[in-house]
C-alpha cells in the first residue's frame, strides 16, 4: 500500500468505500491522459471518443423574399358601362386576379422557405451554445491541471486551431507531455481521483456540478503551495512523488471538506475512493 492509499484510508474513515477499479494502472502519461480524457468524456459531458466532432458558429440567416408581397387586384367600378365595355373589365380583372393568386403562392412559397432556414439556424445556433458551453467549462477543467505553458502550446498548435476541442486538446497533449516523469504521470491521476470523488453520477449531466467542481479544483491549486511551484515549472523534478502525492490528498480532502464541496452519492455517503 502506497502513501496515497494510506492517506485516502485516514480521509475518509467510517465510510463505505466502493470498490477498486481492478486492473494495472496506465505506465505511461500519454495512457494516463487517455484514461482521464475518456472518464472526463464519458461521464459528464456526452461525449463520444469515437465521434471527435466539432460545431461551428452557424451562419446567420441574410436570404429575404425576392418575390414583394402582391397587392390584391381591386374590383372594377362597372357605373356607366355598356355592356363590351363591362365584358372587357371583368376579363382584365379575371387575369389580374389570377395573377394575383399565383404571385401570392410564390411570395408564400419563399416565407416558407426563409422561416425554415431561421428555424433550421436556431436549432443550429441553441445547439452549437450547448456544445460550446460544455466544450468550455471541459476545457477549463483540463486547463486546471495543465500548466499555462503547456496549456499555451496546446492552443498554438496546428491541430487545435483546426479542430478547438477537448479531443484535440488531450491528443496534443500526449505528443507535449510523453516526456515527464513519474510527477506529471501523479499530477493527471490526482485530477481524476479529485473528479470522480466530487461529483456524483446523477449530477455529471448538470453544468452546474462542473462549475462548481472547477471552482473547487482552483481552490485547491491556489491554496497548495506544494504544487504552486511545480505548475508554474511546468511539473519538474519530485524527489518523492509518493510523498508529494500523500500531502497533496491530505491537503484536498481537508479543503473539500471545508468547503463542503463533497456532493452525496446515490447511496447517500461519500467517497474518495475510484468508483
Amino acid at each position: 500500500m502506497n502513501n496515497l492509499q494510506k492517506t485516502e484510508r485516514k480521509a475518509d474513515t467510517g465510510v463505505k468505500r466502493p470498490p477498486k477499479v481492478s486492473g494495472e494502472e496506465p505506465a505511461t502519461v500519454g495512457e494516463q491522459l487517455d484514461k482521464v480524457g475518456k472518464f472526463l468524456r464519458a461521464s459528464g459531458l456526452g461525449y463520444n471518443l469515437d465521434n471527435d466532432v466539432v460545431k461551428t458558429h452557424p451562419s446567420p440567416v441574410t436570404a429575404k423574399n425576392p418575390h414583394p408581397r402582391p397587392v390584391y387586384p381591386a374590383a372594377p367600378d362597372y357605373t356607366n358601362m355598356d355592356d363590351a365595355a363591362k365584358a372587357e373589365a371583368f376579363t382584365k380583372y379575371s387575369t389580374d386576379l389570377n395573377q394575383f393568386r399565383l404571385d401570392l403562392e410564390g411570395y408564400d412559397f419563399s416565407e416558407k422557405s426563409i422561416r425554415y432556414e431561421y428555424e433550421t439556424y436556431s436549432k443550429e445556433l441553441a445547439e452549437y451554445k450547448e456544445w460550446r458551453a460544455e466544450e468550455d467549462i471541459a476545457q477549463s477543467a483540463f486547463e486546471t491541471f495543465i500548466p499555462e505553458s503547456r496549456w499555451n502550446e496546446i492552443k498554438g498548435s496546428v491541430e487545435y486551431k483546426e479542430k478547438p476541442n477537448l479531443y484535440t486538446a488531450f491528443r496534443v497533449a500526449r505528443k507535449l507531455m510523453a516526456n515527464l516523469e513519474g510527477s506529471g504521470l501523479q499530477f493527471h491521476h490526482w485530477f481524476a481521483r479529485v473528479f470522480k470523488t466530487t461529483i456524483s453520477p446523477k449530477e455529471r449531466h448538470q453544468t452546474k456540478a462542473w462549475r462548481k467542481f472547477v471552482g473547487d479544483w482552483r481552490k485547491v491549486i491556489r491554496n497548495c503551495s506544494i504544487l504552486d511551484s511545480r505548475v508554474k515549472k511546468g511539473l519538474g523534478d519530485v524527489p518523492d512523488a509518493d510523498k508529494l502525492a500523500s500531502t497533496f490528498i491530505g491537503i484536498l480532502v481537508k479543503e473539500l471538506l471545508q468547503s463542503q464541496a463533497l456532493l452525496s452519492l446515490p447511496d447517500g455517503s461519500t467517497s474518495f475512493g475510484l468508483r
